[in-house]
């Protein structure tokens, strides 16, 4: 994911030439214990050429009361742990 990420940020950008904050949604775990990488690191002769850091959101952990009131998250209101009833 890292290195479509880069990708994605780089073709928008060449296309828009707009600020862009890029952010990863995970609608659940792929693997237990499995560490999501928030960043691409391109090395040369162990010298960093390019970092590209992107936000990661974990559906499962995010808690319903701190989404519910806002309606464009509504479609997504299943997908997130503690979900009660309006």
């Amino acid at each position: 994911m890292p290195y479509r990420m880069l990708s994605y940020y780089t073709r928008i950008f060449d296309k828009y030439k707009l600020p862009i904050y890029p952010v990863v949604i995970y609608l659940y775990p792929d693997r237990l214990g499995f560490d999501i990488p928030d960043s691409y690191v391109s090395s040369v002769n162990n010298k960093d050429i390019l970092a590209f850091k992107f936000e990661v959101l974990k559906a499962w952990e995010i808690k319903a009361n701190r989404i519910k009131r806002r309606i464009c998250c509504l479609p997504k209101f299943a997908l997130i742990s503690g979900k009660s009833s309006f």
